[in-house]
Order: C-alpha cells, then structure tokens, then sequence
C-alpha cells in the first residue's frame, strides 16, 4: 500500500503532516509513505522497516522518481512541478522548468 501525503503550506499543519500522520500510517501498515511538499518542490519516499519505523529511500527534487513495489510507475519530476507552477501562477518557475525539461531537444523550436 502507498499512501501520498501533500504538505500543508500552514504552518500549524507540519507536525500533523510530518509527525502524527507518519505515525498513523505506520499504526496501520501502510508500506511506502509519500511527502510531497509543492514549495520546496521536493518529494521524500519512505519505506516502512521490520521495526515498524519509517526509513528514507529517497528525496528527490528533479529528474524521474521510480517506485518500490509499483511496478512501471515512474514519477517525472520536472513535470510535475511545471504543473504545479500551472496552478499556483508561478509562470516565471514555470519557464524555467519547461526549458530545463526541453534542454537538448533538437526538435523543440
């Protein structure tokens, strides 16, 4: 089981999302346990241990994320953020992401 946990941007709200929910989702099993945190644009994997604690396998900001146990799912990271640009109105972040995610394309004009 995954479970994909989108941070807050309230203050108030980072223990609950970062601390008792981790705890919650261990409590119930939960295998792989996702951060994705839209303004720091990072994305934390964690797996959960024979202890019943969650371990880091990865934290990423860019590029392809693939995960543990899904096979053929694979995250496209620079995509993902120039969406969310899209949507928060980050256009100038937006730019800069599509260009670097175009970088080396030939047929881009």
């Amino acid at each position: 089981m995954l479970v994909v946990e989108v941070l807050s941007p309230r203050p108030g709200d980072v223990r609950r999302d970062r601390l008792d929910k981790r705890s919650e989702y261990a409590r119930f099993g939960v295998k792989l346990y996702m951060l994705v945190d839209p303004e720091a644009r990072v994305i934390e994997l964690c797996e959960l241990g024979a202890d019943g604690r969650y371990v880091l396998d990865a934290s990423v900001s860019e590029g392809k994320l693939r995960l543990p146990g899904c096979e053929g799912l694979e995250l496209d990271l620079d995509v993902l953020w120039a969406e969310v640009a899209w949507i928060i109105g980050d256009e100038a972040e937006e730019e800069e992401t599509r260009e670097a995610a175009t970088e080396g394309d030939d047929d881009v004009v």
